[in-house]
């Protein structure tokens, strides 16, 4: 951005996480403007200055421009390829066209990741479910199937069967995803088996900055694959966080990251070896940036580091300082009904590690079975300075979980 010209950002579709934006952009004192793309419907709830969708993309770029519109940012993954459109149309910095769709479509993008001499898994996409099967015939089970162009956990199904391949395909085909569009088509990959890990990165302007990086630890509950169950914030100086590190930025280079947030899921191996498994060209998403805010030396996070890009701001340092070790332990529910209390709350709130919970229904709303990330019960936040306390805090926490605390009617 020119010296002396007045920021104005402009948020494509601020929902979810990505609503976390407008709180912190009025905190810095950044005027920005909310651009409605139409992709996820009339957005409900909009408060301050909006632009309502278009009936053409061109449109909605004439009239952005009439806005003096400085940045764009695509908040959710529909929105982030109707962004860079539009940034295209309006002359502003985003990451291009060339490789647009490969940072959002699964296929495309494990392609160009594969193309740049990183291992990716083996995969195959189709709109017919005998051309899946016949596929499978040459594979071996288990593997992962799931939506070409979705989100977070939405339809992600361990298959270990041809009549379980048939189940998940009519499952997905057809059905609306997580952001809101239509799947048409279906993806399988094959089953990496190791340990999950997120890198978190904004770039800026071509330099990709980690920003935290977690362990993930998933489980099968309800039933279903995949269920998060916690999510364990790394120090920068772990070994393991510095060969993520730099995977993910050779990565980010593979599909032509150039501004703003990514958020890269990978494996390691009991080979050692890392692989990649998709990312998003966005936040992280279930505001982890809270977490990392605390976790963080200098309290910062993807959050307030992309505005930063955004600003032209400097990078920070990819070593960055810890102040606390961090865990993210999810409420996962085994039953459901309408909510009637919470169990042994003042317990888990009076542990010396307690930093925030978050559930995801109010009291006399209704609970139903967690299955995956859309429908997970809530969160609950532990971070302290002292790694030992933290960790008998967690077992401590463990307990309770396991002895439940939604008490339903």
């Amino acid at each position: 951005m020119d010296c002396g010209t007045t920021p104005l950002i402009g948020l494509v579709d601020p929902v979810r996480t990505a609503k976390a934006f407008l709180p912190e952009l009025e905190r810095v004192n950044i005027p920005f403007v909310i651009v409605e793309s139409g992709l996820l419907g009339e957005l409900p709830n909009l408060t301050g200055r909006v632009v309502r969708a278009t009936p053409t993309i061109e449109i909605m770029a004439e009239r952005l421009r009439n806005l003096r519109i400085t940045h764009l940012l695509g908040c959710v993954d529909p929105s982030v390829t109707y962004a860079d459109r539009l940034c295209a149309l309006l002359g502003l910095p985003f990451n291009g066209l060339r490789l647009s769709e490969a940072r959002r479509n699964k296929v495309l993008m494990n392609d160009a990741v594969r193309k740049a001499h990183l291992r990716t898994p083996v995969q195959f996409a189709t709109d017919k479910f005998e051309d899946l099967l016949a596929w499978l015939k040459d594979f071996h089970y288990p593997v992962v199937i799931k939506p070409v162009s979705s989100g977070g956990t939405d339809n992600v199904y361990l298959c270990e069967s041809d009549a379980q391949a048939v189940d998940y395909f009519h499952r997905i085909y057809g059905s609306k995803n997580l952001m809101g569009a239509i799947n048409t088509a279906v993806l399988a990959q094959e089953y990496i088996d190791g340990v999950e890990y997120v890198v978190d990165c904004v770039s800026f302007n071509g330099t990709h900055t980690p920003i935290d990086v977690f362990q993930y630890q998933k489980g099968t509950h309800n039933g279903r694959a995949f269920v998060y169950e916690k999510e364990r914030f790394l120090r920068a100086e772990n070994p393991i966080s510095k060969r993520l590190q730099a995977f993910a930025q050779e990565a980010l280079n593979a599909l032509d990251f150039r501004t703003g947030a990514s958020h890269m899921e990978m494996k390691l191996t009991c080979n050692d070896e890392i692989v990649f498994i998709e990312v998003g060209p966005r936040l992280n998403g279930d505001d982890i940036h809270r977490l990392v805010q605390v976790t963080r030396a200098d309290a910062k996070s993807q959050l307030e580091y992309t505005i930063d890009a955004v600003l032209g701001n400097p990078s920070p340092d990819p070593l960055y300082q810890t102040a606390k070790e961090g865990v993210r332990v999810h409420i996962i529910s085994r039953g459901e009904g309408c909510l009637k209390e919470l169990r042994n709350c003042e317990t888990i709130q009076s542990l010396p590690s307690y930093t925030h919970m978050s559930l995801h229904t109010e009291i006399g709303g209704k609970v139903v079975r967690t299955t995956d990330q859309t429908n997970g019960a809530g969160w609950i936040d532990l971070t302290n300075p002292d790694l030992a306390m933290l960790q008998e805090d967690e077992r401590q926490l463990d307990e309770i979980l396991r002895d439940g605390i939604l008490v339903f009617e």
